[in-house]
This record gives C-alpha cells, structure tokens and sequence, in this order.
C-alpha cells in the first residue's frame, strides 16, 4: 500500500492556512444562547404566575 505523503502534506498545509485566516464569531449569538434565554425567561413567568394564583387560592 502506497501512501502519497505529498498529498497528505499539501492537504494539511492547505487546511492549517484556513484554520490559521479564519476570524473568530465571539460577537455572534447562536441559537443556544437565545433558546437559552427564552427559556429562562419563560421559566420565570411561569414561576411568578404559579405563585401569584397560589396566593390568591390562599388568602381567600
């Protein structure tokens, strides 16, 4: 079986330049992040609803 480093070089080379021009996306938010949010969010209302029906039930 033959490998042809040469070609494995190149490819390596190629890809490293790539990987070394790319600029990072750290300002960019993603869909984690505002799925994230929106579940904290939804959470919290859900909590203040519970509680606020909860303490109407009770001092009735």
């Amino acid at each position: 079986m033959k490998v042809l480093l040469e070609g494995i070089t190149m490819n390596a080379t190629a890809l490293s330049t790539r990987a070394a021009e790319m600029q990072p996306r750290e300002n960019e938010l993603d869909l984690v992040l505002v799925g994230g949010v929106v579940l904290l969010f939804l959470s919290a209302a859900g909590i203040f609803i519970y509680f606020k029906k909860y303490k109407e039930e009770n001092a009735a």
